[in-house]
């Protein structure tokens, strides 16, 4: 029998502070700002920000963004968002609607979603792209060079109501403009038609590396160049990776056992307790729990050749918050926990010991 190596330090409890209550019911995502602060969307559909030394203080983040002074109306609930990774620039979903002076003929035109991004401050907010709601969708996140957004499903038009209202009600398409790749800078768009990412799709943190294809995901693929490394034709059940944790490998499951997937193929089976991992510091530590979520959490490195992890610290009281849909990201300083539970709309920090 292999035994996993797991030398656990008992630490000082940290108190567990709730930093706001509002967390959107259909997205409980959130990200930490250079300066320390966090964005989330609330449960108004509005980015909001919140210090995490001022816990219950949250302030609008969007001060100067209208979409009705570019021609949209009834600006509605912004549904998700995305931190480029230099941590300058944010692209987010909203909804909106024709005005009613392009609603002419029988034909009602429904309103799409409309993506914008804005410096990583609220400022200079400007609209991007069209897309619209389907399926898990829609999805829009940067590429690791922080220039350019690439999603699904992408419109074929530019980003204003009459080009939308045109687009809606076309007789040919000799105007279509392809592309699932947006450059930020200058609105180009490349990539083809984005046949990769369907609907739905699971980026890697820290590569461009995506889980895609069908329900459940099948491929791993390049979400810039589209080329795939894998595809499972086992239609197993099983994502083909269930979590990414290093930039060209994820967690997945296979035979009832927990795996190690890399993007070439390699595969790592865990002789041990499943380990569910909640979130992966700078300094290359993860936040994780062995044998369930219930479990005590635990703070170390984890060598992936054997699941191993010599250095881990217990987290304590942890427990109590931390489920399966769990994400945990840190401060700037490395000092502070971040985190949302799926069970409520509460985030909160715990600093590390």
């Amino acid at each position: 029998m292999i035994s996993i190596v797991l030398m656990v330090t008992a630490v000082q409890a940290s108190e567990t502070v709730v930093l706001a209550d509002s967390l959107s019911d259909y997205n409980r995502s959130f990200e930490v700002l250079a300066n320390g602060t966090v964005l989330y969307i609330d449960n108004d559909g509005e980015l909001t920000l919140v210090s995490i030394d001022t816990p219950m203080k949250t302030v609008s983040f969007l001060n100067d963004w209208n979409p009705e002074e570019h021609g949209w109306a009834n600006p509605g609930m912004i549904i998700c968002f995305d931190l480029s990774p230099d941590g300058e620039h944010i692209c987010f979903c909203q909804q909106v609607s024709v005005p009613d002076n392009l609603q002419t003929g029988d034909q009602y035109i429904p309103g799409p979603v409309l993506v914008a991004v804005c410096r990583a401050d609220g400022t200079g907010a400007r609209p991007l792209v069209l897309s619209f709601e389907v399926g898990s969708g829609p999805h829009f996140r940067f590429t690791q060079d922080s220039r350019h957004i690439f999603g699904s499903p992408l419109l074929e038009c530019p980003a204003t109501p009459e080009d939308f209202a045109s687009f809606v009600t076309r007789d040919n398409d000799n105007d279509l403009i392809e592309g699932y790749i947006v450059d930020i800078q200058d609105d180009t768009r490349s990539g083809g038609n984005g046949g990769t990412l369907g609907d739905g799709f699971y980026k890697n943190p820290w590569s461009n590396l995506i889980a895609t294809g069908s329900y459940p995901t099948d491929m791993i693929a390049d979400a810039v160049t589209g080329e795939v490394f894998l595809h499972d034709t086992t239609y197993s059940g099983n994502e083909i990776i269930s979590n990414w944790v290093l930039p060209d490998a994820g967690l997945a499951e296979d035979d009832q056992q927990q795996i190690l997937r890399y993007s070439d193929g390699t595969e790592v089976v865990n002789p041990g307790e499943p380990v569910s991992v909640f979130g992966r510091l700078e300094d290359g530590r993860y936040v994780f729990s062995r044998g369930g979520t219930s479990h005590t959490v635990l703070s170390g490195h984890i060598d992936w050749t054997d699941f191993s992890s010599e250095d881990a610290e217990t987290l304590s009281g942890l427990e109590d918050f931390i489920d399966l849909w769990t994400r945990v990201a840190a401060t700037p300083d490395g000092k502070t926990l971040i985190f949302s539970s799926g069970s409520n709309r509460e985030l909160y920090r715990y600093d590390l010991p």
